[in-house]
């Protein structure tokens, strides 16, 4: 194995699965400043009866496995590496999985919400939005939005799908700040929509975790930053301007700083949970 690679051993456990069986390795390589993937799956998954064909660019077979020149990694990892989506593919994607559970016949519809954390709160924030609901065009919209310590977008037209949200973020977040979501909360309700921002004392990025504080050498502080969403879907950070582009191993934008705190405050953790239930509750009337 070259020294410059590095390997990552994927593990499946889905519903159903007792526990979590091996899938295989996904391995990646740096030649010539580029990224070079590749997979090789478990000889044991391979003769299991859970070999399903989870990526059209993955075959039933042994061996290593590589991307096409056209890709940069396997779309069923491209999770495992958050940079290479934006905040907008994102939103697109929660729309898609909400429009089939819309479809299921056991589902209601009209009871689906949408969570996240981290940058997946900045999704559950930004599919709020009335301009990109109406973009991706499926005709369904999400009944509540909760956003665990994401970051808070400004929007280029301030209109929203009327669905409830809650903001749910410590006061120490030196990753996803908490300032900006008292104004824009504020705002919110000033033009009749109901919204919360709850913040949590002495706590940092990642509140709800099972580990203990610590720095993050690594992580990008997005305190001093700020991103305005425009109706085409572009994401802009008004203290730069410059479009939210993840470059691997790079800075988004000129406000960054590296270095963040992050762990588990655990009475944070505790009236989280107690708040979130609260507020589906009240949402779809469960009490």
């Amino acid at each position: 194995m070259s020294k410059e690679q590095k390997r990552i051993i994927v593990y499946a456990h889905w519903a159903g699965m007792k526990n979590p069986e091996c899938m295989g390795i996904l391995a990646v390589s740096h030649v010539r400043g580029k990224e070079i993937f590749s997979f090789e799956y478990n000889s044991d998954w391979l003769k299991s009866d859970k070999g399903y064909i989870l990526d059209p660019d993955l075959q039933h077979y042994t061996g290593p496995q590589y991307t096409k020149l056209d890709k940069s990694n396997f779309g069923m990892f491209l999770d495992s590496k958050q940079q290479s989506v934006t905040s907008a593919d994102m939103v697109v994607d929660v729309y898609k999985a909400l429009e089939l559970l819309s479809k299921h016949p056991r589902i209601d519809a009209s009871r689906i919400g949408v969570i996240g954390a981290s940058k997946g709160g900045m999704v559950a924030l930004n599919s709020s939005w009335k301009p990109i609901k109406d973009a991706i065009g499926n005709g369904f919209q999400f009944a509540l939005h909760v956003s665990l310590y994401g970051i808070c977008s400004d929007f280029e037209k301030f209109e929203f799908t009327g669905a409830p949200l809650l903001s749910l973020i410590g006061e120490k977040d030196d990753w996803c700040p908490a300032a900006p979501w008292i104004p824009f909360v504020k705002k919110l309700n000033d033009n009749g929509y109901d919204a919360e921002v709850v913040i949590y004392p002495g706590a940092y990025h990642g509140f709800d975790a099972h580990y203990d504080v610590h720095r993050l050498k690594k992580g990008h502080s997005y305190k001093d930053c700020r991103f305005l969403f425009k109706t085409d879907g572009e994401v802009i950070e008004t203290t730069s301007g410059l479009s939210e582009d993840y470059g691997e191993g790079s800075k988004t934008c000129r406000c960054e700083t590296s270095g963040v705190m992050i762990g588990q405050n655990l009475k944070a953790k505790i009236q989280s949970k107690k708040k979130a239930k609260e507020f589906v509750s009240r949402v779809f009337k469960l009490n």
